[in-house]
């Protein structure tokens, strides 16, 4: 049997592989390409771009294919770091940056606080059936989004383990 733990950190993505004697088999390590977009935005915002992670963890099972077959996996489990929310699309793309653990908007608390605050400031649910923040002028822009500038419109919140 193979396991294969997959934990998608602050700074890059660290992935294990082992028997169920907990024998080594394979391990990698990617880092970032940019792990925080400061001083791009406002003091104590920290933000990172949800396909760096995604792109991080396919090199990461790349290289330890290299060792082992990873698609013969039995188990992978993916982790990640805690409080940290990324806004997708209908697609599962992202909207815009996903706000980090320690990022301040919202409180500084986790989760539905920064929920709250995307909501607030990125069009959300679908076309046709607006949810955008802002009233009446939301609404009319129906599938802009202004404050991101990408037309997508939030459609679900995740954890950064479920982006």
């Amino acid at each position: 049997m193979i396991f294969i733990g997959i934990d998608v950190g602050t700074q890059g993505v660290r992935g294990l592989a082992a028997d169920e004697c907990g024998r080594l088999l394979a391990g990698a390590r990617r880092e970032y390409r940019n792990v925080n977009l400061a001083p791009r935005i406002p003091e104590g915002w920290r933000e990172q771009d949800p396909r760096d992670w995604w792109d991080a963890v396919c090199a990461v099972l790349e290289e330890m294919d290299q060792e082992i077959d990873v698609r013969k996996a039995d188990t992978i489990c993916v982790d990640g770091t805690s409080g940290t929310i990324a806004a997708i699309d209908e697609d599962g793309e992202p909207v815009c940056n996903a706000l980090m653990y320690n990022d301040v908007r919202g409180g500084g608390g986790k989760g539905i606080p920064k929920i709250m605050w995307l909501k607030e400031h990125y069009a959300w649910g679908t076309a046709g059936g607006s949810h955008a923040a802002g009233g009446d002028a939301a609404d009319s822009q129906d599938t802009d989004n202004a404050a991101s500038g990408s037309g997508r419109r939030i459609h679900r919140f995740v954890h950064q383990a479920d982006y």
